[in-house]
């Protein structure tokens, strides 16, 4: 079905907070259902939502509470008050289920398991299909981490409609943990291509090799397998033809950084501040390839889907070194637009790096390969559309 033929249909995008900068995926759905009516319903409200302008939506925030850095410990205690009053007292699920009414919702599409899971209520009150997307830490790390959420993914699994997972990666392990296969679906998020530039990558005689990364420092990202991967280059005496830079902040970056002048890797890796992403893919064009070797984490925590980094990597036309890693085998295509290699395998990830280094022409190939690959499979023109197919067959 059209989109123009759900405007009639009231949809309800149910989020924790409007909206981080890390969140350019969820703005691009909303950007692209253009002619449909969506109400954004969200408990708290982002400093980074003016990054996210709204067009063609409505938002509406309860208990309107706006995150705040460095608060003083009275307001930190007034409102978790607050927000245990509101939760306890059932008030935010029936001004949720209120404005939904008034929207004239038809279905709620709720954005990762735990939002989900607090608006099944809205839904049976209701009476309308609930759609849960998952996109990472709600794959495992949750339901690992917080022993209640494994019994409260099996209530998931009973009252909602629909579940959308990023990749087969992420569909298997639903049905793993009891959703029926029937009810989860893959759907690709999605990226602008057509406002990303393309550049085709080469490196002539003499050139060095510029790596680049563009993450927060956490463990699942892998920093620490790269900074290995840069010193076996360096003992191999290929290093001063390579550059990386690391790029993001985060609570490991001053061990990655300490890392790196333990093994006197300073003078071939730079490190900058996180940046955001109206600038991230002019900043990519100064680079040649995208390297980012997601593991998993002895917690259990992973990326779970794929980072969506990756696409706008190889949209600029920059290959990209990844790892076999949950939903990225989907994202980056194996030897056809970038290189992957086993979780933790520094020497894997050296021999990769390497390849590009011995084999040049590789980067243009891989480069255009992956502008290709985006563009058919992660537009979010595209994606925007089978999600509103996806609505109209639960609605109907």
């Amino acid at each position: 079905m059209e989109q123009t033929n759900l405007v009639k249909k009231g949809i309800v995008f149910a989020l924790g907070s409007y909206l981080p900068g890390t969140q350019t995926w969820i703005y691009n759905q909303l950007k692209f259902l253009n002619s449909t009516q969506i109400l954004i319903l969200s408990s708290t409200l982002h400093p980074d939502r003016r990054q996210f302008p709204l067009k063609h939506h409505k938002l509406f925030s309860f208990p309107n509470l706006g995150i705040l850095d460095n608060i003083g410990l009275p307001r930190r205690i007034i409102r978790r008050l607050m927000r245990l009053f509101l939760i306890d007292s059932k008030l935010d699920i029936l001004i949720f289920a209120w404005k939904a009414k008034r929207h004239r919702c038809s279905l709620i599409h709720a954005h990762f398991a735990n939002i989900g899971y607090g608006f099944i209520p809205v839904a049976r009150i209701l009476g309308v299909p609930l759609l849960i997307a998952f996109y990472g830490y709600d794959y495992d790390y949750l339901p690992n981490s917080r022993p209640k959420w494994k019994r409260r993914y099996q209530k998931l699994f009973r009252h909602g409609t629909l579940f959308l997972t990023e990749g087969e990666y992420g569909r298997k392990r639903l049905i793993e943990k009891g959703a029926l296969p029937d009810r989860v679906k893959v759907h690709h998020l999605g990226i602008d291509v057509d406002q990303v530039p393309f550049k085709v990558r080469s490196l002539s005689q003499g050139q060095v090799l510029r790596l680049v990364q563009v993450s927060a420092f956490g463990e699942k990202k892998g920093h620490r397998i790269l900074i290995e991967a840069m010193e076996i280059l360096k003992e191999r005496k290929i290093i001063e033809n390579i550059s990386l830079t690391l790029i993001g902040d985060g609570p490991l970056k001053e061990k990655i950084i300490f890392l790196t002048q333990k093994y006197h890797l300073d003078k071939y890796i730079i490190f900058g501040d996180h940046i955001q992403y109206q600038n991230l893919h002019e900043e990519l064009l100064r680079y040649h390839i995208f390297v980012h070797p997601s593991i998993t984490t002895p917690e259990g925590d992973c990326e779970g889907g794929a980072p969506v980094v990756l696409l706008d990597a190889q949209a600029t036309g920059m290959p990209v070194i990844s790892t076999f890693h949950c939903d990225i085998p989907e994202e980056v295509l194996h030897a056809e637009t970038g290189m992957l290699v086993p979780e933790g395998d520094f020497k894997a990830l050296a021999d990769a790096i390497l390849l590009f280094l011995d084999n040049p022409a590789l980067l243009e190939k891989y480069g255009a390969a992956g502008r290709e690959h985006v563009k058919e499979n992660y537009s979010a023109q595209k994606q925007s559309q089978r999600l509103a197919d996806l609505y109209s067959d639960l609605i109907n």
